[in-house]
């Protein structure tokens, strides 16, 4: 063979042998670039779902402290417009933090929005937001008799549902068609004490009170004793229609009352021989609010109280004085602790539970206990 073809056979397989080694080259790289943008994509999609995860625990603590308030850290709470409100709150491995804030909605009670900026942890954090609107349910009375402490069921009561007593609940000839509860399931509902039941304003300055919608503001209106007519209702001043009287009222006509009476610091005298009196309260208010006594003192009386009865120290009647007198409840009698059910009571007396009646978010001034929260949105 000529030294020329020698020679270029040569430089052939060089060429071939370079172009090889060049491949092998490109594909090791290669290799080793995507096992890198694996290693990175994997990182990423860690850090991305820990932000995530994150995210979804902070907003489940939102809902476990607005169900929860006293657990509630002290450092999320007292900041302007916000019930709750806290920044870079570190995980407790410290894989993350997150930002949360809680605000009330602007136009429906115990509704809230929980918001929620979670980061992974590392150092290029991924950043993930959250954001859930809540409502926060309450303890509703479910009792046709709810005491706060221990009351005797007397001949000619009659409880036509279950009764709830923070103490004994003794059975003197009346009956209880239902259940009666001694030590409920917490949470729980709680009777007002004379210290916490919403007077809805009365006497108070400014005397105002809020609507069951938890946004609109009306002012009751004063009475004077005796009452002898259903008194007017201005629809503008005072849309939940709550009237009352500071001292004993003494109403001696028939009447059908037109809405919520509230007595502040006296007992409520109901006067009328051969008489009917009706009180109808606006939907989501209670019927009567007594500090002290609701009293019966004439025969052939017909009272109807169409919604929750409390009164502070119970029910009294005279005993010649009430002969063929009526009072039914449709909806509930609460009492708190001490008050009494009157022993010389010769009429009949019936409570009637009506659930829609019990719907009174405002009957004491501390909110009821939540019961559960639920989520209307998540994402």
């Amino acid at each position: 063979m000529q030294p020329e073809a020698r020679a270029r056979q040569h430089g052939l397989a060089l060429m071939l042998v370079l172009v090889a080694v060049a491949l092998a080259a490109l594909i090791g790289y290669a290799m080793l670039s995507a096992a890198s943008l694996q290693t990175q994509i994997s990182d990423g999609t860690s850090r991305a779902a820990a932000a995530d995860c994150i995210a979804d625990s902070a907003v489940g603590a939102g809902i476990f402290f607005l169900q929860y308030p006293s657990k509630t850290p002290a450092s999320w709470m007292g900041h302007a417009g916000y019930v709750m409100y806290a920044d870079n709150v570190p995980m407790p491995d410290g894989s993350g933090s997150f930002d949360i804030d809680v605000t009330a909605s602007p136009t429906t009670r115990d509704r809230y929005r929980i918001r929620v900026t979670a980061r992974s942890g590392g150092s290029t954090p991924l950043t993930r937001s959250a954001t859930a609107n809540v409502q926060v349910m309450r303890v509703t009375p479910t009792y046709a008799g709810a005491f706060g402490g221990s009351v005797t069921i007397r001949t000619n009561y009659t409880f036509n549902g279950s009764v709830l007593a923070g103490g004994g609940v003794t059975m003197a000839g009346g009956t209880i068609t239902g259940s009666t509860i001694i030590s409920p399931p917490q949470p729980s509902f709680v009777v007002p004490t004379l210290a916490d039941v919403n007077h809805y304003g009365a006497g108070d300055v400014p005397g105002q009170y809020l609507m069951p919608d938890g946004l609109t503001l009306g002012t009751p209106q004063p009475l004077s004793s005796p009452l002898l007519a259903p008194p007017a209702w201005n629809s503008t001043t005072n849309p939940g229609r709550v009237f009352y009287c500071n001292g004993d009222l003494r109403i001696p006509a028939s009447m059908n009352f037109p809405g919520t009476l509230v007595v502040r610091g006296g007992s409520l005298f109901l006067d009328v021989a051969n008489g009917t009196i009706a009180f109808n309260p606006q939907p989501g208010f209670p019927a009567l609010i007594v500090d002290r006594y609701l009293v019966m003192n004439k025969p052939m009386l017909t009272v109807t109280a169409n919604g929750i009865v409390w009164t502070g120290s119970g029910l009294r009647w005279l005993s010649s004085g009430s002969v063929g007198s009526v009072l039914t409840i449709n909806g509930a009698l609460m009492m708190p602790a001490g008050a009494s059910l009157s022993d010389t009571y010769s009429g009949l007396f019936t409570v009637n539970y009506h659930a829609d009646a019990m719907n009174v978010p405002d009957l004491r001034v501390t909110p009821q206990a939540a019961t559960s929260v639920k989520i209307l949105s998540w994402n």
